[in-house]
């Protein structure tokens, strides 16, 4: 396991006034420590979509994000579709400045394959980042 701590030059202060501005947007309010958890919540799930491969990672994006882990209002009998929209545009551009930095500290060290990234700590400064190396199952012939 290595851990590397990511600064985020700007694009955490930005993603978290993103963030806060959909809640309001939506009606979720603008609870400063619910803000910040969406804001964690969002973070990880870019996090675990990185790979050292840009364009299988550029594709994996489009997935996010999970709105039933940062949506707390019933949105059943409201469209809100605008707003998410929106943030989603915002998360994607935040997903790939976030990738340029981590690229910057994890890129060429990391190992190649079977590696899985989780966030550990995150702040609108930084972030605290363990990679996982997982077996690869391949033989190793002994001599």
């Amino acid at each position: 396991m290595a851990r590397y701590i990511v600064g985020l030059n700007q694009i955490g202060h930005g993603l978290l006034a993103d963030v806060t501005k959909f809640s309001i947007d939506i009606g979720q309010g603008s609870d400063p420590e619910r803000n910040l958890a969406i804001y964690r919540e969002v973070v990880a799930q870019i996090v675990s979509l990185f790979q050292l491969d840009r364009v299988a990672f550029l594709y994996d994006i489009q997935q996010l994000p999970n709105w039933s882990t940062i949506v707390y209002i019933d949105d059943r009998n409201i469209d809100i579709s605008r707003q998410k929209a929106a943030f989603r545009d915002r998360v994607l551009m935040a997903a790939v400045a976030i990738y340029e930095e981590l690229w910057k500290h994890i890129g060429s060290s990391a190992p190649k394959r079977n590696v899985t990234y989780i966030l550990e700590q995150s702040s609108a400064t930084m972030l605290m980042i363990s990679l996982y190396q997982e077996p690869s199952g391949e033989q190793i012939e002994l001599q």
